[in-house]
């Protein structure tokens, strides 16, 4: 069996509104919130082959902070995943070599949250910041990804934990 994680960059800062949306940092509490939810995963899954992130500044910060627990997996920045729909974020997922096993990507709503409602088995209204969604697979070749071979099987974020 595969897995796809998908993890919702943690919280961003707004302070600096000349800051354009790519470029938004992680504000204190998507500083505080990104390791706390690194150490769960952690707790869940053992091993990731590889990063799929989201060019977005706090993508990529989010991803750095899950990197520290995942150090052998490789990085790739995935420019499609920045503001991507349900299709353009399947194509990524058909696109993951056969060989890797467990995937992680970092990205962003409304497209995880969309994602997710497609593949679990009760609808979200909303993937929160730095939300976790784990989504088995079936099957042996990505390009097979799809709602008969795969299904949602946990759900985590920060203020299930009190955070």
């Amino acid at each position: 069996m595969k897995q796809l994680i998908l993890v919702r960059h943690a919280k961003s800062s707004w302070s600096d509104m000349l800051i354009s949306d790519i470029e938004r940092p992680l504000n204190s509490r998507g500083k505080r919130n990104a390791p706390f939810m690194a150490q769960k995963l952690k707790e869940i899954v053992k091993n990731i082959d590889t990063f799929y992130v989201s060019p977005a500044k706090r993508a990529r910060k989010t991803a750095k902070v899950f990197l520290k627990d995942f150090s052998n997996a490789k990085w790739n920045i995935v420019e499609e995943i920045y503001e991507a729909y349900v299709s353009t974020l399947e194509d990524v997922i058909y696109s993951i070599p056969y060989e890797i096993d467990t995937a992680i990507m970092f990205g962003h709503n409304p497209g995880f949250t969309a994602l997710t409602n497609r593949y679990a088995k009760s609808m979200i209204d909303n993937l929160p910041t730095c939300g976790i969604v784990i989504i088995d697979f079936k099957g042996e070749n990505w390009s097979k990804f799809h709602p008969t071979s795969a299904s949602v099987s946990d759900i985590l974020f920060p203020k299930q934990f009190g955070e």
